[in-house]
């Protein structure tokens, strides 16, 4: 029976008769169970009516039903999906009660172990079984994704927690985010409720596993790649090209994707490959692609967080790797003039760590690769066509974007005056101490502090003692970048990565050369 759209929730709970829904959920009715679920969702249902609804999902759920010995048919799970889809799609709603939550909390909790084997044995013999048709297949999938997207419910971050950590339940969640992006048949976009996507689901568990440091087990997680990191890393970009592509962006989902990205590659094994894969060059096509559009107001939250997610992954990944590649790449996707046209969004962007990122790239990171003479002519290109376009012109003078802008110029025009070019000249080296440019704004004045910018002949400068890559002019200014710049955390990882190295870069040693 289908309840009739617009009637108030009493006059409809009058019309049916409540306990023969029940009486024909608990027999399994799909549309019984369905149609729990609209009265679950309404405001007026009361606690006890909700509380006998989750206990009729619950047996379902019992693993005692899961069939043995046989053949399995649509009939073995068609209301073991409903009711998974049921609790997916109210159970958030209602441990928002203060005076019910503890309660259902528990109970999640124990009968998760019987909901586990439902969701394994619907993956193994329905999602993965070709002799399906896909509907089923598709239907069955959805049921899995919609109950486990509960996990960004931070209210269920004990739960959440026994989820990352299982060796068979966080496999199949990578699988099913695997299957979406590499089969378009099982494609979860709706172009609503983006909460019961698997890139929500595997975000969540990122997430969950920093913020409880919950280890997931990758040798298990991995799996589903055939142990490959590089697979993993490529459906990643994958799956953030297929949300790029789509007609109608969806902010929300760009962001989540971006965070995948970031999470994988704090993995040693999957960073290599992600950059190799053009991560630096996708990412920064993000940022060009949401400053292209325009978004309502409900969007704009979004869109601030795929540029600042955005931003964050590019300034961790130039700034911790030897990475003149890859910021070539940045340069050359124009990644200067997508940041200065992101200064609208950076209000939207939730919290100062994300509105940070911005600046810093522009501030930090991109000026200490102009040293390099292969990079200083790109970047001052791309320095000279933004001032030529008046981008720069149009930022908030009184904002640190702009404070990140004036210091790249500088660097970028001192630098290029260095023209050391022909035979009979000499190669030059820079100090390496690069937190050099200060804007100060004292009673409406701009004040300029230079920490250093020495730059002389090659074999001058010392070499850090700790990384032996990054050269100083002076004591003074080592000290200076390790205690105040970015060098102690790029010096900290080469040394772990590297057997030979000190424990401490203390020293500076002469260039050999």
């Amino acid at each position: 029976m289908h309840l009739p759209a617009g009637m108030p929730f009493a006059t409809r709970f009058n019309e049916i008769n409540f306990e023969n829904l029940i009486a024909n959920a608990t027999l399994g009715s799909v549309q019984a169970i369905a149609q729990l679920a609209t009265l679950a969702s309404d405001h007026a249902c009361l606690p006890t009516q909700y509380e006998r609804m989750i206990k009729v999902a619950y047996l379902l759920l019992d693993a005692m039903r899961i069939p043995h010995g046989e053949d399995p048919s649509v009939d073995d799970v068609e209301a073991q999906c409903a009711a998974l889809t049921f609790i997916g799609s109210t159970f958030f709603i209602w441990i928002s009660d203060d005076k019910m939550a503890s309660g259902l909390i528990a109970d999640l909790l124990s009968h998760w172990g019987d909901i586990r084997r439902w969701i394994l044995y619907i993956y193994d013999e329905f999602i993965q079984a070709e002799s399906f048709v896909i509907n089923t297949r598709r239907d069955c999938k959805t049921a899995v994704v919609t109950f486990l997207a509960l996990t960004r419910d931070r209210m269920l971050s004990g739960w959440s927690k026994k989820v990352v950590a299982d060796t068979k339940i966080m496999p199949l969640i990578f699988a099913l985010w695997n299957l979406e992006t590499t089969d378009a048949r099982f494609s979860s976009h709706t172009g609503q409720f983006n909460a019961y996507r698997e890139s929500v689901v595997l975000n969540s568990c990122f997430l969950i596993s920093h913020e409880t440091k919950s280890p997931i087990d990758w040798d298990k997680a991995l799996l589903p790649f055939d142990g490959r990191p590089d697979i993993a890393s490529r459906i990643a970009l994958m799956h953030l090209s297929q949300e790029m592509a789509r007609q109608y962006l969806d902010p929300e989902c760009i962001a989540w994707d971006v965070h995948i990205v970031t999470a994988l590659s704090f993995r040693d094994d999957m960073r290599g490959a992600l950059l190799n894969l053009g991560a630096i060059v996708k990412i920064t096509h993000v940022i060009h692609l949401i400053v292209g559009r325009s978004f309502d107001r409900a969007h704009l939250t979004y869109a601030a967080r795929c540029i600042s997610n955005a931003s964050l992954f590019l300034r961790i990944r130039m700034q911790e790797n030897d990475g003149n590649p890859w910021m070539s790449e940045a340069i050359r996707s124009d990644l200067i003039k997508g940041l200065l046209k992101s200064e609208r969004y950076i209000p939207f962007m939730d919290n100062d760590k994300a509105r940070d990122a911005l600046s810093d790239i522009l501030h930090m990171i991109i000026p200490a690769y102009t040293v390099y003479r292969s990079l200083l002519l790109p970047i001052a290109k791309a320095v000279d066509e933004i001032i030529n376009l008046g981008l720069d012109k149009q930022l908030d003078k009184r904002g640190k974007l702009y404070e990140g802008w004036v210091c790249l110029q500088e660097t970028t025009e001192r630098r290029k005056l260095l023209n050391y070019d022909g035979p009979e000249k000499v190669h030059v080296q820079t100090c390496h101490n690069d937190n050099v440019c200060r804007i100060v704004y004292i009673f409406g004045a701009t004040l300029t502090h230079n920490q250093c910018r020495k730059t002389v002949s090659t074999g001058t400068l010392k070499r850090c003692g700790g990384c032996l890559h990054t050269y100083y002019c002076s004591k003074s200014c080592q000290r200076y970048d390790w205690r105040r710049g970015k060098h102690k955390a790029y010096c900290t990882r080469v040394q772990e990565r590297s057997a030979w190295s000190r424990e401490r870069p203390t020293v500076l040693v002469q260039d050999p050369h």
